[in-house]
């Protein structure tokens, strides 16, 4: 305990380092918790994307094979007014999508919805730089081709394509139905959270879908093979599983890579889409994710900073409190209570303080007689005197005299 009273700033310094590491320690499992919480909350909202996007495709290739039924029944495709009230019935029940299509497998349209009224003026999509990739590789698959997305200058809104062939009992591709998905409709259910959502699709690397993009300008640009690359093997290297394999068993990943244009990290969870060749994936900027830990680490580190500025002034006072107790106890020890010059103690450690064969001189005053004064004067006229004398000789010592009452 004494030893303790003695040191008490040290043992503040010890408990301030202890509380330094327990707050480091919080600090790191803020960090650590919030990260895996972001990880979560990304992930969840991804498989609930990758859900949405599968169903709502499903659902319009239902809606384009419901089309080549009606138009393969009676061969009602071969008539023009036929096909178009079959569309335009259609079209009015999904406000969704803003135009039907059927084209011939060379890529020219042979009937459309009516709102796509000069037939003769629409490119042969076969041909179209923006569909052509789509269209053809359409013919090639018996399940629904989602095309690459642009901006539809008839139709004035950004469109996705999505495209079916219809074949004969032979299985002999006769028609293919074409549609147009409204961007900026359809898809409401992407983008009302923090992570950013982009789809895009494999077969030729053209951005699908992104939820702060409007431009048509950005889905004129695919992303680069090099790219693709490097986040291929950070993936595979993160999972241990092929590219090939993640993508035919829909695993959810996630790995943070650094965005070269945004010259920081990007927090990215991603799901594909086997059926329509297509990968959702979510991000979120590091920026968000530190903030966030800042924010919560701020409070553990006010509440730290609190507490040592609290500990260290008590501290503080302790240590003044038990320094100006031990120079009490210290002065009465070594000082005579009457007069208050030095003792015969502090004389005994002047003396072992003074190094071995210095030269030094001790006068020794004694008083005859004073038994006397107190005899017939009493004691406290005799106390008076004692201090009256030291006063005097105080007066006229030097400055490196010491001067002590010995008895």
């Amino acid at each position: 305990m004494a030893l303790i009273k003695k040191n008490l700033m040290s043992l503040f310094y010890v408990i301030f380092f202890v509380g330094l590491l327990i707050t480091a320690y919080l600090i790191y499992k803020i960090y650590e918790e919030t990260y895996d919480k972001y990880i979560l909350d990304q992930q969840n909202y991804t498989k609930v994307s990758h859900t949405s996007l599968k169903a709502v495709f499903s659902q319009y290739e239902s809606t384009l094979d419901i089309l080549g039924q009606l138009l393969t029944k009676n061969e009602n495709y071969k008539s023009l007014d036929n096909s178009r009230e079959i569309l335009d019935d259609i079209l009015n029940l999904n406000p969704t999508i803003v135009a039907f299509g059927l084209a011939k497998p060379n890529g020219q349209l042979y009937a459309t919805s009516s709102n796509l009224k000069n037939i003769k003026k629409l490119p042969n999509l076969a041909q179209k730089k923006e569909t052509k990739d789509s269209f053809n590789y359409s013919l090639q698959k018996n399940n629904m081709v989602i095309g690459r997305t642009y901006y539809h200058h008839t139709l004035k809104t950004l469109i996705i394509p999505i495209r079916k062939v219809i074949k004969d009992n032979n299985d002999k591709v006769i028609a293919i139905m074409t549609a147009g998905i409204n961007v900026n409709k359809a898809f409401d259910f992407l983008g009302k959270t923090i992570h950013n959502t982009i789809v895009f699709r494999t077969f030729d690397n053209y951005y699908q879908l992104t939820d702060n993009r409007k431009s048509d300008t950005f889905y004129k640009i695919p992303l680069t093979k090099q790219f693709l690359i490097y986040m291929y093997k950070k993936v595979e290297s993160g999972y241990k599983i092929p590219i090939d394999k993640i993508k035919n068993q829909e695993v959810l990943v996630t790995t943070m890579y650094h965005h070269i244009n945004k010259k920081r990290s990007v927090l990215t969870t991603a799901k594909y889409i086997k059926r329509y060749e297509l990968w959702i994936i979510t991000q979120i900027d590091e920026k968000i994710l530190y903030k966030d830990i800042f924010k919560k680490s701020l409070i553990v580190m006010f509440l730290f900073s609190i507490i040592s500025i609290i500990l260290y002034l008590l501290f503080k006072n302790l240590d003044k409190y038990e320094k100006n107790k031990r120079e009490a106890l210290y002065y009465q020890a070594s000082h005579d209570y009457l007069t208050k010059l030095h003792n015969r103690y502090y004389l005994s450690e002047h003396f072992e303080k003074i190094e071995k064969h210095s030269a030094f001189t001790l006068l020794f005053i004694d008083l005859d007689n004073f038994k006397n004064i107190n005899d017939n004067y009493g004691h406290s006229y005799g106390d008076m005197i004692l201090k009256e004398l030291a006063l005097r000789l105080e007066s006229f010592k030097n400055k490196d005299d010491v001067l002590i009452r010995y008895s």
